[in-house]
């Protein structure tokens, strides 16, 4: 009889790693910050190029063909990420902000606007029996979009308040780092594609171990600047527990709108998981190009996305289990 092997789920695996990354950038600062051993002034910008170029190269736009005809569906997850979930979180902040540091409560303004993940939003349409033509389409399509979208919503918010780049200079950043790499991957695809088809899992291990390189310098800079001694366990149990609240009310929104708007089972699912997912991968590189020079401190900018980014892979992956159930 052959004895069964241990294995982490790989949901679970990506959430000790990233405490993992966390907990490392309090034992070792000095490696993580500007100057030091890294060079993580140059290294996460090379880290960044690297994701986005691995995403164009994996990307199949081909497919992407089979889910232009739903155009009503497309509008509804956009309109879903770049209006309402900007105008929900936006609407909260309003009766919380007194919760929250300065930062903190522009960390939330910048989780509303993030594009949905790729990846995760189509596994889980898939695994759940939806349709992951348009989950795929709307995925790329947000990413597209937030391009443009970030740079203007956080110009509006902060305009006046912070010292920060004009739109169309932060908009330009973002295409060079985001749509540059994203295009050269594209282009890549036209001779590497089998390539890249038979070295998905290992492209994707790369993706996530270059996330959890920028998060880790990322809070190194902020454990050098004593980001933390100025928040209690008490402030951290309230950015967290309001992060879940705000993750379950979005989810809560997205079925009311999936049964509202009248979409069967399989365009249903890929709304849900294509509407109400935040992509890490994108938003952290967003967040530095954005933020980096304004004075502000990134790390508690980036705090409710990389808590809710680990909440949506949990919660998520038992609602894949769920409706997969129920097929």
């Amino acid at each position: 009889m052959k004895k069964r092997r241990f294995q982490i789920d790989g949901t679970v695996l990506f959430i000790l790693l990233l405490i993992l990354s966390v907990a490392l950038s309090f034992i070792f600062p000095d490696l993580g910050v500007k100057g030091g051993i890294l060079h993580t002034e140059y290294t996460t910008k090379a880290a960044v190029f690297i994701i986005f170029i691995i995403q164009g190269l994996t990307l199949p736009l081909g497919e992407l063909r089979k889910g232009l005809a739903q155009f009503r569906v497309h509008a509804s997850i956009q309109a879903f990420i770049f209006l309402f979930l900007p105008a929900f979180i936006y609407t909260g902040l309003l009766f919380t902000r007194k919760l929250f540091p300065f930062d903190l409560a522009i960390g939330f303004l910048f989780l509303s606007i993030v594009p949905t993940t790729i990846s995760t939003s189509v596994v889980f349409t898939t695994q759940a029996g939806g349709n992951s033509s348009i989950a795929l389409f709307n995925a790329s399509l947000s990413n597209i979009l937030g391009v443009f979208l970030v740079p203007l919503w956080i110009s509006w918010q902060l305009g006046g308040k912070v010292d920060i780049p004009p739109a169309g200079d932060l908009i330009l950043k973002i295409m060079v780092i985001v749509l540059l790499p994203f295009v050269i991957g594209q282009i890549l695809r036209n001779w590497l594609a089998w390539w890249a088809a038979t070295r998905k899992k290992k492209l994707s291990n790369l993706s996530m171990m270059l996330i959890l390189f920028i998060v880790y310098a990322t809070f190194c800079s902020a454990v050098k600047s004593d980001t933390w001694g100025k928040l209690g366990l008490e402030e951290i149990g309230v950015i967290f527990l309001a992060t879940l609240i705000l993750l379950i009310l979005v989810m809560i929104a997205g079925r009311l709108c999936w049964k509202g708007l009248g979409f069967g089972r399989e365009d249903g699912i890929a709304f849900f998981f294509g509407a109400t997912q935040k992509a890490l991968s994108t938003g952290i590189p967003m967040g530095h190009a954005i933020f980096a020079s304004t004075g502000l401190n990134l790390a508690l900018i980036l705090v409710p996305l990389m808590l809710y980014h680990p909440l949506q892979l949990l919660l998520g992956s038992i609602i894949v289990g769920r409706l997969s159930r129920n097929k």
